[in-house]
């Protein structure tokens, strides 16, 4: 499809192989806080799949709490995190635990599940938060179980009080590995309106797939605006996957307004995927990602499915 506008382009898209397997076969960075040449905490930063990174194991010693070794630590992760190209941090606490929701709050994360425990979600790299919060300053935050539970399980919604605009991400998950069969987080949902523009976005795709196999994502596109509108996808994909040959890796839509649209997008599990990488993790699920243009806004949303061994 090429170009759709100045400096956006629709071809897919494969995160880098940032992490080295071969030298850590766990994808983890330890992080360790020092006060006065001591250690005085640690964590450990998972890199798990694009677009998604995990913060787990964050401890500081007692001697040393309250002391912004936590807190230190928190920023070096979010740092580390960007600098690999990862979009989302998410940490599981327990949810008793309030001197940690305190210091993950301060530094921007949102309760984003309740169940065994609390998942909360850091937006690393989310365009169309950070536009649509620069343009609705005073928009609110609430944090609930999805209105549509069948479309996602938690939703995290900014709505202004003044014009009555909304950004709603669906989130798809449990509230942490033990209650979450083996999938991690995705971004299921995206409902937004601002001025004259009203766009709901939905992913789906299948739970499992083998090595070698192709197998459809989907994203549908509804316009209930005012105006008519055109929505470019594109596939953001982790190492082992590809678009099927007989695919762009991307479509485009119009839509007229109270017009809704479907783009099915075929994707390739390559010989050469590593399923025994997967195995150990907490979430042996795969994102598989689509980023979505539309009007000024970009965002993203992604689909967890097993291969191999780990599909159902």
């Amino acid at each position: 499809m090429g170009e759709i506008g100045e400096g956006v382009t629709t071809s897919p898209f494969v995160w880098p192989k940032t992490v080295d397997h071969s030298a850590d076969w766990r994808d983890q960075q330890t992080l360790v806080a020092a006060v006065d040449g001591a250690v005085a905490g640690r964590a450990v930063l998972e890199a798990v799949a694009y677009p998604f990174a995990e913060l787990v194991n964050l401890e500081v010693m007692p001697a040393f709490r309250g002391r912004g070794a936590g807190s230190h630590l928190v920023s070096e992760a979010l740092r580390r995190a960007a600098e690999m190209g990862f979009s989302l941090l998410h940490i599981q606490c327990f949810l008793n635990e309030i001197d940690a929701h305190r210091l993950y709050a301060r530094h921007g994360f949102l309760p984003a599940n309740q169940g065994e425990m609390l998942r909360m979600i850091r937006f690393v790299d989310y365009p169309a938060l950070s536009h649509f919060l620069w343009e609705h300053p005073l928009a609110t935050f609430q944090s609930r179980p999805a209105e549509e539970p069948g479309a996602s399980s938690w939703d995290l919604s900014w709505t202004d009080p003044i014009d009555g605009a909304t950004l709603r991400i669906g989130l798809s998950g449990a509230s942490c590995q033990f209650d979450s069969d083996g999938f991690g987080p995705g971004v299921k949902t995206v409902l937004l309106t601002s001025g004259k523009l009203n766009v709901r976005s939905t992913i789906d795709g299948p739970v499992g797939t083998e090595k070698k196999a192709t197998f459809e994502i989907g994203v549908e596109i509804a316009n209930a605006g005012s105006e008519p509108i055109k929505v470019a996808c594109r596939l953001l994909l982790n190492q082992g996957f590809a678009p099927a040959p007989e695919s762009q890796g991307a479509g485009l839509l119009s839509l007229e307004p109270g017009e809704a649209g479907r783009l099915a997008l075929p994707v390739q599990v390559l010989e050469s995927f590593d399923d025994g990488l997967w195995r150990w993790r907490s979430f042996p699920s795969v994102p598989v990602s689509v980023e979505v243009f539309v009007g000024e806004y970009v965002y993203w949303l992604s689909h967890q499915i097993k291969v191999g061994s780990e599909s159902p």
